[in-house]
């Protein structure tokens, strides 16, 4: 018998839940909760051997919970339920511990097949979660300026090499006078530089334009 808990703030799901593990058999919902707080309450008291667990729910949501909860006991396997995979989401998870990611709308025979493989340490992967991964990897294999290049790219903005250097630098939050020392410039070749920034990245003004670059290296 493998003892189950169910954490979701909606009452419907943890009902519907319920009934389905009960026809199923060969599983106990020893219990259920509606946030994370009473899912690391619960799971002190009688410890389940799976936690399917909600990623957005209020109070204290399913990372945190999967934090707290790993680190009181790193037997328990959770696996988190999302509707929409998310890269930061899943990166934080992955840090915190979790055991696998499963959609919300999976059926119940994946939600039972991914049960048990993650009882055979298996880690369970949908296919998106995956190209969000891979394509981490792949990040980590650049620099940073590399990455910047990339993304800058991506949304159709290509910058001369000694822009990369400018808005690089000015990701350091570097004055203009210590960038032009550090790229060999002048000052007023780097306030040249910027201008350029601005038009190419139709922003006017230099505090929006370190915001900018870093939200895309974010």
């Amino acid at each position: 018998m493998i003892n189950v808990m169910v954490v979701e703030d909606e009452k419907m799901t943890r009902t519907v839940m319920q009934d389905l593990f009960a026809i199923h058999g060969g599983f106990d919902l020893i219990a259920s909760a509606e946030n994370g707080k009473e899912a690391l309450r619960r799971a002190k008291i009688n410890p389940p051997d799976v936690i399917l667990m909600d990623v957005h729910m209020p109070v204290m949501n399913g990372i945190n919970a999967t934090r707290k909860i790993k680190s009181i006991n790193q037997d328990i396997k959770i696996i988190l339920l999302y509707e929409k995979p998310e890269e930061e989401i899943v990166i934080e998870a992955l840090i915190a511990g979790v055991d696998g990611f499963l959609l919300t709308t999976a059926d119940f025979s994946h939600v039972v097949q991914s049960i048990h493989d993650v009882l055979n340490d298996q880690v369970i992967l949908s296919g998106e979660i995956s190209r969000i991964l891979a394509r981490r990897v792949t990040e980590l294999q650049y620099t940073k300026k590399d990455v910047l290049k990339r993304k800058l790219e991506e949304r159709h903005i290509s910058l001369s090499p000694r822009e990369l250097d400018v808005a690089y630098q000015l990701l350091e939050n570097k004055t203009n006078h210590q960038i032009a020392k550090e790229l060999f410039l002048s000052e007023g070749t780097v306030k040249n530089y910027i201008s350029h920034l601005y038009g190419k990245t139709a922003i006017k003004h230099r505090k929006e334009l370190v915001q900018y670059l870093r939200y895309l290296l974010n």
